[in-house]
């Protein structure tokens, strides 16, 4: 045990542990869960939805995506850097950053993203992993970059926009025609 920075006791050692101190505690923190808000965003959701979640936006970054509204908003948290891109005032992709991923990490992101559908089994292309929402509206995938690990999700909108410009630059990778594993059906166009 730690002791106490001013009487060198353990922390709440004088306080009784009772069956009905310990039910007044677990009652205090069950509400505090339910009152907290939820901090994660969730494809879909404006920017003022993301505020409540996340707090202030703390920086704006312009957005290369196309058919993204013209600026990303950069949020942190204590997990994650979360970059949400906007299309029309609502999020269609969101980027949850950090140095290194763990498994819980990506479940936690998952299961924001899960609503009333669940995710299918994941699958890999290039060491990436890939997961599909069974209503194949939602696609998450991890990507490894110079500045960490990110789990992405992305909405069917985003994708289809941006699915032309993502062949092209395969492509230019290379000319004489990349040989990929076949997406899952349905997944672009």
């Amino acid at each position: 045990m730690f002791p106490c920075c001013r009487c060198g006791r353990p922390p709440f050692a004088g306080v009784r542990r009772t069956p009905a101190a310990a039910k007044a505690l677990a009652l205090a923190l069950a509400w505090v869960a339910l009152l907290a808000p939820e901090a994660r965003a969730r494809i879909g959701e404006t920017e003022a939805e993301c505020v409540v979640r996340y707090g202030e936006v703390i920086e704006r970054r312009p957005d290369a995506s196309t058919g993204s509204d013209e600026l990303r908003s950069v949020f942190r948290t204590t997990n994650f850097l979360v970059v949400a891109e906007f299309r029309e005032g609502r999020v269609w992709r969101i980027d949850y950053r950090k140095p290194l991923l763990d498994d819980e990490d990506i479940e936690d992101v998952l299961e924001w993203h899960r609503v009333e559908e669940p995710w299918g089994e994941p699958f890999a292309v290039f060491g990436d992993r890939f997961w599909l929402r069974s209503d194949r509206d939602v696609l998450a995938r991890t990507l490894r970059g110079e500045g960490g690990e990110s789990v992405v999700v992305m909405n069917r909108a985003y994708l289809d926009t941006n699915a032309a410009e993502r062949r092209r630059q395969i492509e230019a990778l290379n000319p004489s025609g990349p040989d990929l594993p076949a997406p899952p059906e349905g997944l672009l166009p």
